[in-house]
């Protein structure tokens, strides 16, 4: 992962997350010339969106709460 190609294409991408600091993700393997794409944002954390899923699925917030 330290060959100057994994550094020229943006192989390893660095991002920060709050409670844990830096992070080295996998960019984006496909490199387009016009739509390059990119890792802005941190992976959610465990159960991040489980309140908002289980809510699209018709849970109400007491059967989610229990």
């Amino acid at each position: 992962m330290n060959q100057p190609q994994v550094e020229h294409r943006k192989t390893l991408q660095k991002v920060s997350v709050d409670g844990i600091g830096e992070l080295r993700l996998f960019g984006l393997s496909a490199k387009l010339e016009k739509t390059p794409g990119g890792i802005d944002t941190p992976p959610p954390r465990l159960s991040a969106h489980t309140n908002e899923i289980l809510s699209s699925l018709g849970y109400s917030a007491d059967d989610i709460n229990a």
